[in-house]
């Protein structure tokens, strides 16, 4: 079996340095994702880079989803917006998730500032997307909408 957990510490996909870092991981049918920014683009090819082998495994459940777990900061700049934009536009040939959730403490920096950019993002791609200030809360509704799909 592959292994199922990626990291972009160990990945370099242009020749300009990354800042932020990504895990992310399988555990069952839900790809959870640990961030810590703030981020630049370079960090988001990175995670395209990691996450196409952990797509193609997870979207062979009936359903799934995923969880993005902000550590420190959620800020980026308009640039990596964009690349979070044309990134969800790029995976709209494959099997969608049942849901999207972020997680983003009171204490991360720019939550207020770039809750409204996410929402925003995922609104344009057509998929559920929830913010919450806790990983149980948003575990809580990732189940209720994998029941209900």
């Amino acid at each position: 079996m592959k292994k199922m957990r990626r990291d972009t510490g160990q990945t370099t996909v242009t020749n300009f340095a990354q800042h932020g870092r990504m895990e992310s991981r399988i555990e069952d049918n839900i790809l959870i994702n640990e961030a810590t920014g703030p981020f630049n683009a370079e960090v988001i090819y990175a995670i395209e880079s990691i996450q196409k082998d952990l797509l193609e495994m997870i979207a062979s459940h009936d359903k799934w989803a995923q969880i993005y777990i902000f550590h420190e900061s959620a800020l980026c700049s308009l640039d990596t917006v964009e690349a979070i934009r044309d990134y969800l536009t790029k995976l709209r040939g494959m099997k969608k998730p049942v849901a999207t959730a972020y997680v983003m403490g009171k204490k991360v920096e720019g939550r207020s500032i770039m809750a409204s950019h996410y929402r925003q993002l995922y609104a344009e791609a057509t998929l559920q997307y929830q913010l919450f200030f806790t990983e149980a809360e948003a575990q809580q509704w990732i189940a209720a909408m994998l029941e209900q799909e």
